[in-house]
């Protein structure tokens, strides 16, 4: 995917601009993202894909525009990394994060903004039912 007027001038200092070529460098490396799904975890949960908004304008980016990694870290464990490019800014962005297999679901864990380790949990649709009609039936209940 070509990455149009994006240059290393975009950033500041050459700190920046190394981590900024490296960033073009792992992009053009990288198949795009969405040729690695979907996943079958040992649990059953099927990942379909890997969607990512953008950091600089919050536009949802295509899949083509987001090229990267999955590994198997472990048998419960796919690390994700990859980097995106989004033409309406010109940005191109990292990602880390790695989806964890849990009981009948999953989580995503990921790198944020703040530089720390967020969660997002995913439980299939049956399971989260049932969780509501569990937590209507204790209220009903009440503690005896």
């Amino acid at each position: 995917m070509p990455m149009p007027g994006y240059s290393g001038a975009m950033t500041a200092g050459n700190a920046d601009s190394i981590l900024a070529q490296e960033r073009v460098a792992a992009f053009h490396r990288d198949p795009p993202l969405c040729r690695s799904f979907p996943v079958r975890l040992r649990n059953g949960t099927q990942l379909r894909g890997f969607r990512v908004h953008c950091v600089g304008c919050g536009r949802e980016l295509p899949e083509e525009a987001v090229h990267g990694r999955l590994v198997e870290v472990s048998p419960t464990v796919r690390r994700v990394e990859a980097t995106a490019y989004c033409g309406g800014c010109e940005s191109l962005i990292s990602l880390e994060g790695r989806y964890r297999e849990t009981g009948s679901g999953h989580d995503f864990e990921y790198v944020g903004g703040d530089g720390r380790w967020h969660v997002l949990r995913w439980q299939p649709p049956w399971a989260q039912r049932l969780r509501t009609a569990l937590a209507r039936w204790r209220r009903k209940e009440g503690p005896r």
